[in-house]
């Protein structure tokens, strides 16, 4: 079983963290560009009970659900391990196997959208529409 860590010293945990704090960074503009100079990761916790769900980020980053998915999409590919399930929300690893367990359940996603993709593209006629 992983072990649970504390937040880094200094993190601007939930507790610590306001929106005026993440505002203060971030102009309108880049706000749009999903290239935000705060990081979502430094807003969460190790371990799934630790998780944050995304309206709490919204209240913490005073960014809408969109700009906050798209920030933790690019910090995803930047190689930041943030990770998420549906109960939990959003949290990073404290163990490889929570990094397995998301690794796992994103792929099993990936496969049922192009399940889903090659059914539509079979399927209908325009006649149906």
């Amino acid at each position: 079983m992983c072990s649970i860590k504390e937040a880094r010293t200094g993190a601007p945990t939930p507790e610590r963290a306001t929106k005026e704090s993440f505002e203060s960074l971030l102009s309108e503009n880049e706000y749009n560009t999903f290239d935000c100079p705060v990081s979502i990761a430094e807003f969460l916790r190790p371990g799934t009970d630790n998780g944050i769900h995304l309206g709490e980020l919204m209240l913490l980053t005073g960014a809408d659900g969109r700009t906050v998915r798209k920030a933790i999409e690019a910090e995803r590919r930047r190689g930041v391990p943030i990770l998420s399930d549906n109960r939990n929300g959003y949290f990073l690893p404290t163990c490889e196997e929570e990094k397995e367990r998301f690794v796992q359940s994103m792929r099993q996603r990936a496969r049922e959208i192009n399940l889903t993709a090659a059914a539509v593209e079979r399927g209908g006629r325009k006649e149906a529409y």
